[in-house]
């Protein structure tokens, strides 16, 4: 059809012609809000399954601690709080022997002793290695304190830092 003034313009009397011709502009935009659904709703799915997984591992992991033996459960305590002291900057070195890396560890960060010589971990960690003596409850639940200890002081002086490491922390075994 032409307008005089405009030009021509594309006319179709037949009916649904024009519901024909621009369908598949509008399939394409719900296509594309399909796609980004799927999208979107893949990533929360992959999320879910991830902590799910994440969920039973921890369980699984708490069910063999608690079936672990004294000294398989102070070795798993002895670890973390290495971890522990690892994420507040003190690492022990290659050729540190325990003694002189817990001495690095009360110049390094005097805040955490409090009156004390000296963590309970250490020494015990150091006679099951060297004097193969055997692990008393008594050590495991000092060895723990300690770590809660660590915790504590990491909360009041490092409070994001501490959000973190007990995220982290779940998965150091």
């Amino acid at each position: 059809m032409y307008i005089e003034g405009i030009g021509w313009l594309p006319f179709e009397p037949t009916p649904g012609y024009e519901e024909i011709r621009y369908t598949p502009w509008k399939m394409k935009e719900k296509k594309d809000n399909r796609f980004m659904m799927m999208l979107v709703s893949g990533f929360f799915a992959a999320c879910f399954v991830c902590l799910l997984v994440l969920f039973i591992e921890q369980m699984l992991f708490k069910r063999r601690y608690l079936r672990m033996s004294t000294e398989e459960q102070f070795l798993v305590e002895v670890r973390r709080n290495l971890w522990l002291l690892s994420r507040l900057g003190v690492t022990r070195k290659e050729d540190e022997t325990l003694e002189e890396f817990q001495e690095r560890v009360r110049i390094s960060l005097p805040q955490l002793f409090q009156g004390k010589n000296g963590f309970v971990f250490f020494q015990g960690y150091e006679e099951y290695l060297y004097r193969k003596n055997i692990v008393q409850k008594e050590i495991l639940q000092a060895t723990i304190s300690e770590r809660d200890q660590i915790l504590s002081w990491m909360k009041s002086s490092r409070r994001w830092h501490y959000y973190t490491v007990i995220v982290r922390m779940k998965f150091v075994r």
